[in-house]
């Protein structure tokens, strides 16, 4: 008789983990950050790898002219965010061609970033991005860590995928 309700009760108990244990892995929520987070994580230079657009990955196209014309490669942007000594961000994007080679800040822009906590997360916003007047460009970070970053487009709903190359 023992040995039947020391079974039942292990029974119970068990099959209480597993049901937890499967609420809690369906109710999983995105990773809370705070903007002091955020703001240690996002210093730095940030690789553009792709994009996600409904489900398909975009990567970034550049036309260059080349000796039969104008050509189509593959490019990738490095956006630095950096903080100077008096507070102030600044925000620029070099280019990166498939040989290695990079194009410093082509279009010679420089912007600044500031982070604002919002109801679902954070928010980037950069403002004067690739010229004075730019409209802000605000991404959502879904993910942000030393390694790796995803930013969600709050107008199109396209996500940003990049990736660190300072640390």
């Amino acid at each position: 008789m023992k040995k039947l309700i020391l079974f039942a009760l292990l029974f119970c108990f068990l099959s209480n983990a597993f049901v937890t244990a499967q609420t809690s892995t369906v109710k999983a929520e995105q990773p809370k950050y705070t903007v002091g987070d955020a703001l240690s994580l996002l210093k730095g230079e940030w690789r553009f790898m792709y994009k996600i657009v409904e489900e398909q990955i975009v990567y970034n196209r550049s036309f260059r002219h080349g000796a039969k014309g104008y050509l189509q490669i593959d490019t990738m942007e490095v956006h630095t965010y950096n903080i100077d000594a008096l507070g102030r961000t600044e925000y620029f994007v070099d280019w990166e061609d498939p040989d290695g080679s990079i194009k410093p800040n082509e279009a010679n822009s420089s912007g600044s970033w500031d982070l604002e906590k919002v109801n679902d997360g954070i928010d980037i916003v950069i403002k004067d991005a690739y010229f004075k007047g730019c409209p802000d460009i605000r991404r959502r970070v879904l993910i942000i860590n030393s390694k790796q970053m995803l930013l969600l487009d709050i107008d199109t709903g396209d996500k940003h995928y990049y990736k660190n190359i300072t640390k």
